[in-house]
């Protein structure tokens, strides 16, 4: 179980999507620009990707290993993400309404979420157990979380700031990111 813990902290803060792998650039710049846009996502992603990692390892591990089943492998891991996300989203609809409108606008987005995809895959790819892949997938979830609103808070301070017309949004938010991720890599490696 430690070592289950061990690798949630270190697919929080050593292993981020963004900065490690380079998995969700595009999300990131796309909702970043307001601290609320960016926590809806960050929420979104942290319920859905533990569950949908479960689910999919669950599915993978009743599969027979053979060449045939690696094949639909990709397959039923997208199909078990689509339907994980939406029952989570209608579970949220029953429990709590209020947040779940304020969420909804993310369930679409979520859908087509390349850090859904790429976190989940990630996780499944050495398989321990359960547990593990459950904590491995909030994780990773919660490092892209903690990215997308820090980064939403640099990226409101940018708006005020001078920047040269040449690089104002997109062109200072991916130089933003570059320098992030050089100094977050000071910290050390992930692997």
């Amino acid at each position: 179980m430690g070592d289950a813990f061990a690798l949630m902290l270190a697919g929080a803060l050593g292993s981020d999507l963004v900065l490690v792998y380079l998995i969700g650039i595009c999300p990131l710049i796309a909702v970043s620009r307001k601290l609320e846009t960016a926590a809806g996502l960050a929420i979104s992603n942290v319920i859905v990707v533990p569950f949908a990692a479960l689910l999919s390892y669950s599915i993978i591990e009743l599969l027979p290993s053979s060449a045939s089943s690696s094949i639909l492998k990709l397959p039923l891991i997208v199909v078990t993400i689509i339907l994980c996300l939406y029952v989570v989203a209608n579970i949220g609809a029953c429990v709590w309404p209020k947040g779940y409108k304020w969420l909804e606008p993310f369930v679409p987005l979520m859908t087509v979420n390349c850090t859904l995809l790429g976190a989940v895959l990630l996780v499944l790819l050495e398989p321990i157990g359960a547990v593990t892949v459950l904590l491995a997938g909030f994780g990773l979830a919660l490092g892209y979380g903690l990215l997308l609103i820090v980064f939403s808070q640099v990226r409101e301070r940018l708006a005020a700031a001078p920047v040269p017309h040449a690089f104002r949004d997109a062109p200072i938010a991916l130089l933003s990111v570059a320098i992030i991720g050089m100094a977050v890599s000071g910290f050390g490696s992930p692997g």
